[in-house]
């Protein structure tokens, strides 16, 4: 006689139901990240569902309990997600982000005797914009910080380098709709040559370098849109990481380039005339171009192209 639980007979007992949980967080992540592609929802939604995470343990739970015996634990899970998009927008309601939004002014002078300068900077949730400056200062601008957020802002010397250091910790209020997002706006001097190690958090960052003198750029994307323009003098060299966004590298006009791309879950588009040879990607003279850089970008899961721009 065959065993009814091994043969799949007699209503197909013990077998278990299929998890209700996984396939609901995969629903609820590809629409978030729909919506925020589409410019629909703020990337600091992204900062609300970290502290939300502990209702998928949640359910889970409560799917491992009663769910999967009847129909009304399975209505208990949904219950579950139901209860935290709702405690989702109550958050975002009782802290909303006008309200607790700070000014930073930050303004460093150029030391004497200064021959190279050094940036960190570490941003949370903001919209970034960091650029060229009339050259007066060696850093100059606004940071905006949410309630709950604590902003460094240090200055030091270490031989002939300036190095200052900018940076976010602490967590934020959010807002779904991305108008209260704080935003950072730096200017640095270009006439000093300098080297940049730039952190994003959650949402847009915008950094221009084409009239800046860099030698060396870092730059690790967070959760969001990264648009990075290259400095168009010079033999800049560039470490670029994806997040959890598209990153959009600019090339200006007689910059020669040697870019390797080594991309996770996002695919490489190269809109330059280049010659490929596997991940390396070969735009103008860079062995011969006195204006030439050499970048590498590893990829995350979003988008990587690569243009170029006036």
């Amino acid at each position: 006689m065959s065993d009814p639980v091994a043969s799949g007979a007699g209503g197909g007992l013990g077998r278990r139901p299929p998890s209700l949980v996984g396939p609901l967080v995969l629903i609820a992540l590809g629409l978030l990240c729909l919506l925020t592609n589409l410019g629909v929802l703020s990337p600091r939604v992204w900062d609300t569902l970290w502290r939300l995470w502990p209702f998928a343990l949640i359910a889970l739970g409560v799917e491992v309990l009663v769910g999967w015996r009847t129909p009304w634990g399975r209505l208990a899970v949904l219950g579950v997600f139901v209860v935290a998009a709702v405690v989702g927008v109550w958050w975002t309601v009782r802290t909303p982000g006008v309200a607790g939004l700070v000014d930073h002014p930050v303004r460093v002078a150029v030391p004497t005797g200064t021959r190279q300068a050094e940036l960190t900077l570490r941003s949370g949730v903001s919209q970034l914009d960091l650029r060229a400056g009339p050259g007066g200062d060696l850093v100059s601008g606004q940071v905006q910080t949410a309630r709950n957020e604590r902003l460094t802002n240090e200055f030091g010397q270490r031989g002939e380098t300036a190095v200052v250091r900018v940076a976010m910790s602490g967590s934020s209020s959010v807002s779904f709709t991305g108008q209260n997002t704080p935003r950072w706006t730096l200017a640095l001097t270009p006439a000093l040559p300098w080297t940049l190690n730039v952190s994003t958090g959650v949402g847009r960052a915008a950094p221009d370098l084409r009239t800046l003198r860099v030698a060396n750029l870092t730059l690790a994307g967070g959760v969001g849109e990264t648009t990075v323009t290259l400095p168009a003098r010079g033999e800049p060299r560039a470490d670029l990481r994806g997040g959890g966004g598209a990153l959009t590298v600019r090339l200006p006009a007689g910059l020669a380039a040697r870019v390797v791309a080594n991309t996770g879950l996002g695919a490489v588009e190269v809109t330059l005339p280049a010659t490929r040879d596997g991940d390396t990607y070969v735009i103008g003279h860079p062995d011969t171009s006195p204006d030439r850089a050499e970048v590498r970008v590893a990829g995350g899961v979003g988008r990587v192209r690569i243009e170029g721009v006036r």
